[in-house]
């Protein structure tokens, strides 16, 4: 069995998945894969290599508040492709589909009773 890639840039993990989900999934028609709430800066893909897509949850199922929590992105790269940051620097994803991770960090339980947040550069 092969291992699974990971490829990290500050707190944006990209995970190496077989194929990127075909149902509840649209793509995006901008490159930011996430952006800073403190500085603004950008991790954002810098050719037209890559094509990104968001999933769509229901939120009549899960409610708008955890809407945020239960969108997940990916990431199919077709060819090598930078993806650039002002402070992290620039890597390099090869070929290949990948989950987008944000970073969490423990904190203690807030009013809905999550017991983390999102790392926030």
């Amino acid at each position: 069995m092969a291992k699974q890639k990971i490829y990290r840039q500050g707190d944006v993990l990209f995970v190496e998945i077989s194929s990127i989900p075909k149902s509840d999934v649209v793509q995006l028609s901008h490159r930011i894969i996430a952006e800073g709430e403190a500085t603004g800066h950008k991790h954002e893909i810098a050719e037209e290599s890559a094509l990104l897509y968001e999933s769509i949850p229901d939120i009549y199922k899960i409610g708008y508040d955890k809407q945020m929590e239960e969108t997940s992105k990916y990431l199919k790269v077709l060819s090598k492709s930078k993806v650039v940051h002002n402070e992290h620097g620039t890597i390099l994803l090869p070929k290949g589909n990948y989950k987008v991770v944000m970073q969490r960090e423990y904190s203690p339980a807030d009013e809905k009773g999550r017991g983390y947040r999102y790392v926030i550069d």
